[in-house]
């Protein structure tokens, strides 16, 4: 993983925006990590995988009969729609 400090990631930003295809980027600021950038096709995959998980925990809720479907459907509903 590439390291870059705040500063030089703003002087040499399409650099680091051509890196992120190979690998996730971390920025620093004052010497602590504060962000990754990663490429658009890392965060989908990502995405793909926490929706998985969730998926998967309201499912064995479910099942173990701690929620019922509504409550599953509800939260599922909530958890897509924290972004829009």
């Amino acid at each position: 993983m590439v390291t870059a400090n705040a500063t030089e990631m703003r002087n040499k930003f399409g650099r680091y925006l051509e890196r992120i295809l190979v690998e996730p980027v971390v920025i620093e600021k004052t010497g602590r990590q504060v962000a990754v950038l990663i490429s658009m096709e890392e965060y989908n995959r990502l995405r793909k995988l926490e929706d998985a998980y969730w998926g998967e925990l309201a499912l064995a809720a479910q099942k173990e009969e701690r929620a019922g479907r509504e409550d599953v459907e509800r939260l599922l509903e909530r958890a897509m729609n924290v972004d829009a």
